[in-house]
């Protein structure tokens, strides 16, 4: 059978080379801002302007006040692979830019009608390029100010297949309009101006600190509901901020994280960012945090991706570690302890917490609008708080799931002067503090302490057991039995002498201390019963800590609606003693606080 002609090996034109990479780097009109900005920041501009004509589709502008270009380099930029921000292959390994590939002008030129406008500082005057589909079609000095203006128009006008897959101009606007706050984020240096269809969006301003950038964007609220980072190991540094555990989103358009100023993401910065807050959220709901990393740039591969939007990592797990330990050292109000050791060590563990610091630091009044509902704010800590390692309550004290009692010397509460004023519908504490009101949910309370004291003695390998004054017979159906059985080893890990006593019956001879005056029996049942009996063993940390928590959760839920002013004071005191002591291991909120000005605020007195 003769070959078809058709089908011999042939070298691609650069039309069709061109067509090819726009696919890959230009998805829509947010990879053409992207790009763009890039570039402007790569130029050295202070001021970035970005206009959009319906949603990108009819037109993306960005303006810059950089360096610019004289005509050789505009002529030069829109070709493939040419650019001025590497010259061999050891400069990957090391890029310190947001661009290097010298593709996108070409790739974007070659899907709309493209204008280049740009003028050096030292020149009289500026270069005119102008491209209809990749085509060159006119070169011509203009008048212009120094930096450049790129405008694209008409994306995709010659690729109908691409064009067709394009969102509403709402959907394409709203993600040029994230990735710009990002970029604000990344960048409080310059000043960016979004318009969109002739009206000014989003105007940011240079702003010192990286907080009122973040303050710009979120509103000022939000400040108040981070803590601060700042860590280094080595040549590692990580900065920013996160949010605390009761401010959390559905997704994770709150979670930015930039590596040496570059919007950036890794599957090792998503672990780590989950184990840090593991077990303070809710499931399904995701922290906010405003990080920086700052490394060396051969730690960092940036060239794994057409987009670059994903990253990795040389020393991965050392950042992983790192980025865990910084995250959680905020999270129990520690500061961050930097360490001398360098890379590749990995970075010890926090020291354990003795007293946590204030929750609140200074941060400006913004006049921006709040959020319609704020995350709730917290009472700031004392400066010192009773020891957290205290002898269990003895069973049988009806202040067991409480705190324990205090010691021989005056009682100290962990918010200055709170005083209980009482129980509201037999399941929150009203307290009054200094500055405002808090309500305090005990159940939750509870369970967080308790969570956090079984947490160390089962970390510690030293589970405090209790033996029964009269050891309890309890008696199963089949069904009950088959599912003690299985958990038999997860309950003795967990402090209880439990073993079976004859036919459907198994006798109780002690409990874990940390659960006071619970009943024996019920609570056995109940802890087995919650799991499916087809389930594996406890075999992991996370496991066996889920499981500790709901354990947690069923003892707390028992005394529900019995605590006294006096253990809500106890319950306040070994609460500011837990690392984590705003939520459950679930993430449901412990307090919530109202200030004054709050108050005075939702009844209109604050004019």
């Amino acid at each position: 059978m003769p070959a078809d002609p058709s089908h011999r090996i042939q070298v691609l034109s650069d039309h069709v080379c061109n067509k090819i990479a726009a696919g890959e780097v230009i998805e829509r009109p947010a990879s053409v801002f992207k790009e763009l900005v890039e570039n402007a920041v790569d130029a050295g501009a202070d001021r970035i302007e970005v206009e959009v004509l319906q949603g990108g589709r009819k037109a993306v502008i960005v303006t810059d006040n950089g360096y610019g270009m004289d005509r050789e380099s505009a002529l030069l930029a829109i070709e493939r692979h040419a650019t001025s921000k590497i010259r061999d292959v050891d400069d990957i390994e090391s890029i310190d830019t947001m661009g290097f590939r010298g593709e996108a002008l070409a790739a974007i030129s070659a899907v709309s009608r493209f204008l280049l406008i740009t003028r050096r500082e030292q020149d009289l005057s500026g270069t005119r390029v102008e491209l209809d589909g990749g085509t060159l079609r006119t070169v011509e000095e203009t008048g212009c100010p120094t930096g450049t203006r790129i405008e694209v128009r008409n994306l995709f006008f010659n690729v109908p297949a691409r064009r067709k897959f394009l969102r509403t101009e709402s959907t394409e606007l709203g993600n040029i309009r994230a990735l710009f706050q990002v970029f604000a984020l990344a960048h409080p240096g310059i000043t960016l101006v979004l318009k969109v269809d002739g009206r000014e969006l989003d105007r940011y301003p240079v702003q010192n600190r990286f907080e009122d950038r973040i303050a710009d964007i979120h509103g000022g609220a939000i400040l108040g509901n981070l803590k601060a980072i700042d860590f280094r190991q080595g040549d590692l540094h990580i900065h920013g901020f996160a949010g605390i555990p009761t401010l959390h989103r559905s997704d994770r358009r709150d979670q930015v994280t930039l590596v040496n100023r570059r919007p950036a993401t890794a599957p090792v910065l998503g672990y780590a960012i989950r184990e840090a807050y593991a077990d303070s959220l809710p499931r399904g709901r995701n922290p906010v945090v405003f990080l920086h990393l700052d490394m060396p740039p051969d730690w960092v591969d940036v060239n794994v991706h057409p987009t670059k939007r994903e990253v990795r990592f040389g020393p991965s797990t050392l950042i992983r570690d790192a980025l865990i330990h910084a995250l959680s050292a905020s999270l129990r109000e520690e500061e961050a302890a930097n360490s001398d050791s360098g890379f590749p060590h990995a970075p010890e563990p926090p020291p354990p917490q003795t007293a946590p610091p204030r929750l609140h630091s200074e941060h400006r009044q913004s006049t921006l609008p709040e959020p319609a509902t704020p995350a709730p704010s917290y009472p700031p800590l004392p400066p010192t708080l009773p020891p957290e390692s205290r002898p269990p309550a003895p069973h049988g004290d009806t202040a067991a799931h409480s705190a324990p009692p205090p010691s021989s010397a005056e009682p100290t509460t962990p918010w200055k002067e709170a005083e209980v004023l009482g129980m509201v519908g037999e399941t929150f504490c009203l307290l009054r503090t200094e500055d405002g009101m808090m309500i305090m949910n005990p159940a939750a309370a509870s369970e967080r302490i308790l969570f956090e004291r079984a947490k160390a003695q089962l970390e510690q390998g030293k589970v405090h057991s209790q033996p029964l004054l009269v050891p309890e017979t309890l008696q199963c159906d089949p069904s009950e039995t088959r599912q003690i059985l299985e958990r038999l080893e997860d309950l003795q890990a967990l402090g209880f002498d439990v073993a079976p006593f004859g036919d459907n019956n198994f006798l109780i001879e002690a409990m874990p201390a940390w659960m006071g005056d619970c009943d024996p029996g019920s609570t056995v049942r109940e802890l087995a019963m919650e799991v499916d009996p087809q389930a594996a063993r406890v075999k992991t940390p996370r496991q066996q800590q889920e499981r500790l928590a709901r354990s947690c959760c069923y003892v707390a839920a028992q005394k529900r609606g019995r605590y006294s002013p006096e253990e809500c004071k106890q319950l306040l005191t070994a609460l500011a003693a837990c690392q984590m002591p705003y939520t459950t291991p679930f993430g449901r909120p412990t307090i919530l606080h109202m200030g004054l000005r709050e108050l005075q605020r939702k009844f209109g007195l604050d004019r």
